[in-house]
């Protein structure tokens, strides 16, 4: 029923049927509802798989930054195999580090068997090994290699003897896992690298050193020749790089100093210290 309108005085007024009000608002209700799950909703026809294997195919542009880190392999073979060869539970890990070395361990013999570090070149997709071996230096070994994954996921080509390996990267605990595992810990010290083929392991029976981290400050207590000795400061931790503000730093004075750290955590029970030199590494740690 149309709504009925009265004229009273010179104001036009409008008096409608209840029942007509009610159906008129339920309609415009439902069309709101509607429209607002159309709107709400994002249709997407593409196929999940297909955009998961353009995330894989997608190569990223291979820099020191992009293959800087730790990787853990997942498979190996070459062109005369029938089946690649499942490598997740194998011992072999390949770290890049910022001063452009390399550590590699692997028992399997698979993929490096003849050297474990060195220098590497990055030529484009080129990676070059110049391996180190007991102090003398190897053949340059040369592989193609791709960064795919967004990052996460590694190929290495070896073109003399045809052989396709696949890595993950291996990350390290965020900061968040660091702090609580660094609250009121204490830490020994089992090994240093003054070089890249120059490694001096701790003996921990006579010489020794712990780190203790405590409160904010970081303290370093070393042990040698029967003597004991101990730096102590404040400690500013921004991500991965860390400030230790060794026996008060005093620049005005000259007292203690400042040193600059970049931290990795390789999981909960190891941690490694990486001097640094402004936005370099140095070679030791």
């Amino acid at each position: 029923m149309d709504p009925i309108l009265k004229k009273a005085g010179n104001i036009l007024e409008q008096n409608v049927n209840p029942k007509f009000a009610f159906g008129k608002i339920f309609q415009i209700g439902l069309y709101a509802l509607f429209l607002a799950l159309f709107l709400s909703c994002s249709i997407s026809v593409e196929n999940p798989e297909a955009d998961a294997r353009k995330k894989v195919d997608q190569i990223i542009p291979t820099t020191f930054a992009a293959i800087e880190g730790r990787w853990k392999p997942d498979s190996t073979y070459t062109v005369d195999d029938d089946k690649a060869t499942h490598l997740g539970n194998a011992e072999l890990d390949m770290e890049f580090f910022r001063d452009s070395s390399f550590i590699l361990s692997d028992q399997s013999k698979k993929i490096f068997p003849d050297y474990t570090r060195g220098k590497f070149l990055l030529k484009g997709d080129t990676l070059i090994f110049a391996p180190i071996l007991k102090n003398a230096t190897l053949p340059l070994d040369t592989f193609i290699i791709r960064v795919r994954f967004l990052g996460n996921r590694l190929e290495l080509v070896h073109p003399a003897d045809q052989r396709f390996s696949f890595f993950h990267r291996r990350k390290g605990l965020d900061s968040l896992a660091q702090d609580t595992l660094l609250n009121d810990s204490l830490w020994l010290l089992t090994e240093q690298r003054y070089a890249i083929d120059s490694t001096y392991k701790e003996s921990q029976a006579h010489d020794y050193t712990y780190l203790r981290f405590t409160r904010g400050k970081m303290f370093w207590d070393k042990h040698r020749n029967g003597i004991f000795s101990t730096d102590s400061g404040a400690l500013t931790k921004t991500g991965n790089r860390w400030i230790w503000e060794k026996n008060g730093s005093d620049p005005k004075n000259g007292t203690g100093s400042k040193n600059d750290f970049l931290v990795d955590m390789l999981q909960d029970d190891s941690l490694r210290l990486w001097p640094m030199n402004g936005n370099n590494i140095d070679s030791g740690y």
